[in-house]
């Protein structure tokens, strides 16, 4: 029978299932029923460079929903669809992940760039 879940019951569940060979099989399963909120915060941060532009990459979690914020040198990237544009993606949305993906068209060469994530219950900054 199903019962309803509590807010400590929430996260990620794993189920293991021996193979017939001696293997062990792994399924998770990420538990985040509506109504249920998490904390926002960067799970990961990468670039690449390219010849004529940067990116950058922030993968961030929490329920509700992200915003990311970009600084360059401790100042506010504006979005401005010429220098810098921002890609927000879900990347697996019963898990409240999310990929935001910032693109620099103009050298970036000894900067420094940070993100913050926010949401309603908080920031990572």
């Amino acid at each position: 029978p199903q019962s309803a879940l509590t807010a400590n019951q929430r996260g990620v569940y794993t189920c293991r299932i021996p193979l017939q060979s001696g293997q062990m099989r792994e399924i998770s399963v990420g538990i985040y029923p509506a109504g249920f909120s998490t904390p926002p915060r960067v799970t990961a941060l990468t670039f690449e460079c390219f010849l004529l532009f940067t990116t950058l990459t922030c993968n961030t979690t929490g329920s509700p929903a992200t915003t990311v914020t970009w600084r360059r040198d401790g100042q506010p990237v504006t979005i401005d669809g010429h220098t810098y544009n921002m890609v927000q993606t879900v990347s697996n949305r019963a898990m409240s992940t999310y990929q935001n993906v910032l693109i620099v068209s103009s050298p970036a060469l000894g900067s420094t760039f940070t993100c913050a994530v926010s949401n309603t219950l908080g920031s990572s900054a």
